[in-house]
């Protein structure tokens, strides 16, 4: 006689990766085709934003860019509202919390040189989304950075990102990232 226990895990098993395959289907391929064109990677322990500027960020602006959605954040002091599409404080669970998460992690690779042609390869020829940060250091001229998020990875634990207008790409866990692009996605 089958063993109850062992079909009930078999058929546990079965569902989930029916589920993980019909989360790759409906997603598409939003990743690299092949890894052929890659260029050589390195490992990194340097956040994306340097810790001694963090502390001085006064704004962050999250565009949808296909759709033109787009949330805007002020500091007032220690307090972030959020001043764009309506004006009231922000989530410290949606917002602040996973802003401070993404200023601070590491990338998990970074990919250099990436020529022009190749920014299509990982989303960032035309990427969907960009964070445009603004800081006010003291005794010194305000300083942008701006973060442009191309295609989730082919595992789709993270996305690729692009510094500036950097040569290289950066490699991060969406953690952090993905609520924030939540703002403008709902």
């Amino acid at each position: 006689m089958p063993n109850p226990r062992l079909i009930a895990a078999l058929l546990i098993a079965a569902l989930v990766l029916l589920g993980i395959g019909l989360t790759f289907y409906l997603a598409g391929n939003d990743g690299l085709e092949g890894d052929e064109n890659i260029p050589p990677t390195r490992s990194t322990t340097t956040p994306l934003i340097a810790a001694d500027l963090r502390p001085h960020l006064q704004s962050v602006t999250i565009r949808h860019n296909p759709s033109g959605r787009v949330a805007q954040f002020m500091r007032d002091g220690t307090t972030w509202q959020q001043a764009a599409p309506q004006t009231q404080p922000a989530d410290a669970d949606r917002f602040v919390n996973p802003l401070n998460y993404l200023l601070s992690q590491p990338s998990r690779r970074i990919l250099s040189p990436v020529s022009p042609s190749d920014l299509a390869l990982y989303g960032l020829d035309q990427p969907r989304f960009t964070l445009h940060l603004q800081f006010s250091p003291p005794q010194s001229q305000p300083i942008t950075r701006t973060l442009q998020v191309g295609h989730s990875t082919p595992t789709d634990d993270g996305f690729y990102i692009r510094l500036n207008d950097e040569n290289q790409v950066h490699l991060i866990y969406q953690t952090g990232l993905l609520d924030l692009l939540l703002w403008v996605r709902e």
